[in-house]
C-alpha cells in the first residue's frame, strides 16, 4: 500500500501503531524462552496491517528510522514492565532494518534507550537480516560488535535466503540463527529444503550458538525439528502473535507448568 510520511507521523501521534508478541519455545522441554516483537498498524482506512503491507512505504519515506526507534523503546519498556510485575524475565527479539543498522547513531540510541528504560541489555535481542549485512559487511560488523559490547543479544535472521559467505558467520558476534520461514515450510516433503535445515542446525552446533526455526505451522515440521535437535522454534503451531495485554495469560500458563 502507498502511504506518505505525513500519514505515518499522524499514525504514530494517534497511537495507531502497536506491538504484538509471538512466543518462542524451547524444543527440548516446551518452555517459553522468549518473544518476538512484531509491529502492527491499525489503519482507520485499511484495518490491522502487518509490516509486509507497509514496509516498502516506510523505507521510501525514510520514516523507518523514527518508527524503528519507537519500536525499540516500546519493547524495552514493555519487557521491563513485565519483569517488574514479577514475571520470569524473557528475551524479547526486535527486527532491525538495514536503514537502522547503517545509521551512525544506532548504537548510541540503543544505549540511551536501555538506560532510560532500565532494561538489562541481555534481555533484548536484535534480529538482523542477512541482506542488511550483505549490503555493507564492514559497517554491519562494526555496528554489531558495538551493540554486543553493550550486552544485547544478536540473532541472524532469515538464514537460507541469501548468499552470505559462511566464513563471515564466524566473524559476526551472533548468539543465535533463525532459519527462514520459507525454508521451514517444506522440510517435511522437500528433500532439498530438509537438507538445508539439517545443515544449518549442524552449523549452529559447530559455532556453539542457538538455532531457531521460524514459521512452524504443522506438527510434521515440529517433529522434524525435534528429531534434528533444533534448539528453539516459533510459529502459529506454537503460538500466534498477541497484544502485550494477552501475554499475561501466556506467562501464567507457562509459569504454572514450570
Amino acid at each position: 500500500m502507498a502511504a506518505t510520511e505525513k500519514q505515518f507521523i499522524q499514525a504514530l501521534e494517534q497511537h495507531e501503531f502497536s506491538i504484538h508478541y509471538q512466543p518462542q519455545i524451547s524444543l527440548d522441554d516446551g518452555a517459553l524462552i522468549g518473544m518476538e516483537a512484531l509491529l502492527r498498524w491499525n489503519s482507520p482506512e485499511h484495518g490491522l496491517l502487518t509490516p509486509t503491507q507497509f514496509l516498502p512505504a516506510l523505507e521510501e519515506t525514510g520514516f523507518m528510522l523514527t518508527l524503528g526507534r519507537w519500536v525499540l523503546r516500546e519493547v524495552c519498556m514493555q519487557n521491563k514492565t513485565w519483569q517488574d510485575a514479577g514475571h520470569p524475565p524473557l528475551t524479547v527479539a526486535v527486527n532491525i532494518s538495514t536503514q537502522e543498522l547503517r545509521h551512525k547513531d544506532f548504537v548510541s540510541n540503543l544505549r540511551q534507550m536501555l538506560d532510560d528504560t532500565g532494561l538489562a541489555p541481555h534481555w533484548l535481542k536484535l534480529e538482523i537480516r542477512e541482506t542488511s549485512i550483505e549490503e555493507n559487511e564492514a559497517l554491519a560488523l562494526e555496528q554489531l560488535q558495538q551493540a554486543q559490547a553493550l550486552g544485547v543479544r544478536i540473532a541472524l535472521d532469515n538464514l537460507g535466503n541469501s548468499h552470505l559467505p559462511l566464513k563471515f558467520l564466524t566473524r559476526l558476534p551472533i548468539h543465535s540463527i533463525k532459519i527462514a520461514r520459507s525454508v521451514i515450510s517444506n522440510i517435511d516433503n522437500d528433500m532439498c529444503q530438509a537438507a538445508i535445515v539439517k545443515a544449518v542446525i549442524a552449523m549452529t552446533r559447530v559455532l556453539n550458538i542457538k538455532g531457531m526455526a521460524a514459521g512452524v505451522e504443522r506438527q510434521e515440521q515440529l517433529n522434524f525439528l525435534k528429531n534434528e535437535h533444533c534448539d528453539d522454534a516459533q510459529g502459529f503451531l506454537l503460538g500466534k502473535p498477541m497484544p502485550a495485554s494477552a501475554c499475561i495469560d501466556l506467562f501464567s500458563a507457562h509459569e504454572s507448568n514450570a
